[in-house]
C-alpha cells in the first residue's frame, strides 16, 4: 500500500502550484489592488487623489450600505448553514442501503442530466446541415458576396471539435 513519506511533500506543492498562481493572479492581486484605489477619489477618466479614509467614511454613513449589510448577514447566517445541512442531509441519505435508493437517486440527479440532454438536442438542430447558424452563414457569404461554403458542423473532423467546444462553454456558462 501506498505511503507517505516527507520526502515527497513537494510532489503535492508541485499539484497544487498551477491553483496557487490562478488564486494569486486573479483573486490575491485584484484584492490588493481593491484595496489601495479605495483610498482615491475615482473619476471615469483615473484617480483624481489621495482621499485617505474619507470613502471609508463616507461609506460608514451610508443607509444603503447598512441595509445591504444586513441582508447579506441574514443570507450567510441562514441561508448557508440551512443549504450545507440539506445538502449533507441528501448527500447521505443517497448513500445509504435503503430501498429505491437507485430510485432516489435517479429523481435527484435527472434535473442536472436533463439540462445537458436538452442542450445537446438544441445544439444539435442549431449545428444541422440545415440549422439556423448555416443558413446564417448562407445568407452572410451571399450578402457580402464571398462564396465560401456552410460547414458540416457535427460531420467534419474538422468542425466537429469546436462544435463541442461551443457546447461546452454553453454549458459552463448556461
Amino acid at each position: 500500500p501506498f505511503r507517505w513519506r516527507p520526502d515527497q511533500q513537494w510532489e503535492g506543492y508541485l499539484f497544487i502550484l498551477p491553483s496557487l498562481l490562478g488564486f494569486g493572479v486573479f483573486v490575491f492581486i485584484a484584492v490588493v489592488a481593491s484595496f489601495g484605489i479605495s483610498f482615491l477619489d475615482w473619476g471615469l477618466t483615473g484617480p483624481r487623489g489621495f482621499v485617505a479614509i474619507d470613502n471609508y467614511r463616507q461609506l460608514l454613513r451610508d443607509p444603503v450600505f447598512w441595509k445591504a449589510f444586513r441582508n447579506t448577514a441574514f443570507y450567510i447566517i441562514t441561508i448557508v448553514p440551512l443549504q450545507l445541512a440539506l445538502g449533507l442531509t441528501i448527500a447521505v441519505a443517497l448513500n445509504q442501503a435503503i430501498r429505491a435508493r437507485s430510485a432516489f437517486r435517479m429523481i435527484y440527479f435527472l434535473p442536472v442530466v436533463t439540462t445537458i440532454v436538452a442542450g445537446a438536442i438544441v445544439f444539435r438542430l442549431i449545428l444541422a446541415k440545415n440549422g439556423p447558424l448555416n443558413d446564417i452563414i448562407k445568407w452572410f457569404s451571399s450578402a457580402s458576396g464571398l462564396a465560401f461554403p456552410a460547414p458540416n458542423w457535427l460531420g467534419s473532423t474538422q468542425f466537429s471539435k469546436w462544435s463541442g467546444v461551443m457546447l461546452t462553454l454553453w454549458k459552463n456558462t448556461g
